[in-house]
């Protein structure tokens, strides 16, 4: 299966389908596409529909996935047909962070906040 998800996400990328990409590791689905909005200087709105803990969804890292910015879930659903995706939200000119799951807000964050808690580290030992 995971070729066919390569293959899914390749031909996005050559189609000039898929806006933005990042696989998903250190930071998990949450991570990922925080670091994504930090590169398109955006906000970003999840909508969850998780019976599992979010914490759960959000952090885990898992190995084949990835998280792609396309223009509507009807291109999601034409590039992904033969895989299994999710949507998961959207991009949003507000500079938040925004997860609800099944209509429940479960937080909201400024990017910015974010952003100065992903670079301390580095700030400290490259100051």
């Amino acid at each position: 299966m995971l070729p066919e998800v390569f293959d899914a996400v390749h031909q996005g990328i050559v189609r000039r389908d898929i806006k933005a990409c990042h696989d998903v590791s250190e930071g998990g689905v949450g991570g990922a596409i925080v670091e994504m909005a930090f590169g398109g200087d955006c906000g970003v709105e999840l909508e969850l529909d998780l019976e599992t803990r979010s914490d759960f969804f959000l952090f885990n890292e898992t190995a084949g996935m990835f998280i792609v910015e396309v223009e509507d879930p009807e291109k999601a659903q034409e590039l992904f047909r033969n895989v299994s995706y999710k949507v998961l939200g959207k991009t949003i000119a507000d500079r938040n962070f925004l997860v609800q799951n099944r209509g429940k807000e479960l937080f909201e964050i400024g990017i910015g906040e974010l952003k100065e808690a992903w670079q301390a580290p580095m700030r400290t030992l490259f100051h």
